[in-house]
Formats: structure tokens, C-alpha cells, sequence
């Protein structure tokens, strides 16, 4: 799957080292090659749902048997394409921060909800 679309939305932290960047970038690849496999129907980045992403948190993390340090760079991983996925193509949207508006309301809330409590031990991160 071509993940272009994705990586250039993401807006990366000034201090954000090019490896990084890079694990960062490979992480999105795996995600969305797990995505595609299970959902074939999906071929490009802009059909990924949040349906896809609860997939890869119930299933796939399980089934890849993955650490759980690795499984929070997975997440991190997962909150970068979903805030690129909200960005429009002019740049405004959501920011790219992992930190969850308690004022946004519907189903994207509540998946950051759940990845945010999940890799901070069920405490919601302020």
C-alpha cells in the first residue's frame, strides 16, 4: 500500500531525529500491510477506517505476539496516521499531538481514548 499520502501530512516534532522518523515511517508500513491482508478491499491509505486500526489493536497486536514496549511504538505509530487521515489536503485539521481534546466528541475520540488509556495503564494522560 502507498503510504505517501500518510508520511506527508505527519507533522513531525523539531526534534524528531531522521531515525526516527524513519522507524516511524516502517511501523506505518507494517500497520497498513497488516491492514491490507486482512482487508483486501482496502488498497489505498485514504480507505483506511477506524474499524481497520481497532483491528490492529485487538487482533494483530495478539497475534503478532509483540512486547509491550513495542506495542506502544505501534500505537504511536497508529495516532500518527490517524491524525494525518484528519488533516485536509490544504494543511488545517487536527493537530498531530497525542494528546486528547476532551471536547471532541464521536468515534475518534473514543479510539485515542482507548490507545491513550491502554499505553498509559488505564490512566488517561492530561
Amino acid at each position: 500500500m502507498d503510504i505517501k499520502e500518510i508520511t506527508q501530512r505527519i507533522r513531525w516534532k523539531e526534534k524528531a531525529s531522521e531515525v526516527t522518523m524513519n522507524r516511524m515511517i516502517e511501523r506505518i508500513y507494517k500497520l497498513t500491510d497488516a491492514i491490507e491482508r486482512q482487508f483486501p478491499e482496502v488498497r489505498r491509505s485514504n480507505q483506511i477506517k477506524l474499524k481497520h486500526m481497532l483491528f490492529l489493536k485487538n487482533a494483530w497486536f495478539c497475534n503478532e505476539g509483540l512486547a509491550p514496549a513495542t506495542i506502544e511504538d505501534y500505537t504511536r505509530a497508529m495516532r500518527l496516521i490517524i491524525a494525518a487521515k484528519d488533516k485536509t489536503p490544504t494543511g488545517s485539521g487536527h493537530s498531530s499531538s497525542s494528546r486528547i481534546d476532551s471536547r471532541v466528541v464521536g468515534p475518534r475520540c473514543i479510539v485515542l481514548l482507548a490507545l491513550s488509556r491502554e499505553t498509559s495503564g488505564g490512566k488517561l494522560r492530561q
